[in-house]
C-alpha cells in the first residue's frame, strides 16, 4: 500500500485532526474511526493514545513515516505525531489489501 498516497488523499477529501491534545480530546468525546501514528510518536504519548483508543474501541494505524516524514505527506510545515480520522473520504487507508 502507498501510504503517502493514501494519506495525502485523506488530508484532501477527508476530516481528521492533528495534534496529541487534540486527538485524545478527539477519542475521549466523539470516537473517530482511527488514530494514526507516527513511528517515532514519543513513548508516553503513544501509551495515553493506546489506552484511550482501546477504551473507546478505536482502531491504530501505525504509518512508516517519521513526525518529520508525516508532517511533510500531509503538506504541513512542521512535524506530526498523530492525527484522529473521523472520515476517510476516498482514501483507502483502512481497506484490506488484495
Amino acid at each position: 500500500m502507498d501510504y503517502a498516497k493514501e494519506i495525502r488523499t485523506l488530508i484532501n477529501t477527508g476530516k481528521y485532526v492533528i495534534g496529541t491534545r487534540k486527538v485524545i480530546k478527539e477519542v475521549m468525546t466523539s470516537k473517530p474511526l482511527a488514530v494514526i501514528l507516527a513511528n517515532n510518536i514519543p513513548l508516553l504519548s503513544k501509551k495515553r493514545i493506546a489506552h484511550y483508543a482501546r477504551l473507546a474501541n478505536v482502531r491504530l494505524l501505525e504509518v512508516p513515516f517519521t513526525s518529520v516524514e508525516l508532517g511533510s505527506v500531509c503538506g504541513r510545515a512542521h512535524s506530526i505525531s498523530v492525527i484522529a480520522v473521523s472520515d476517510f473520504g476516498d482514501s483507502q487507508l483502512l481497506k484490506p489489501e488484495a
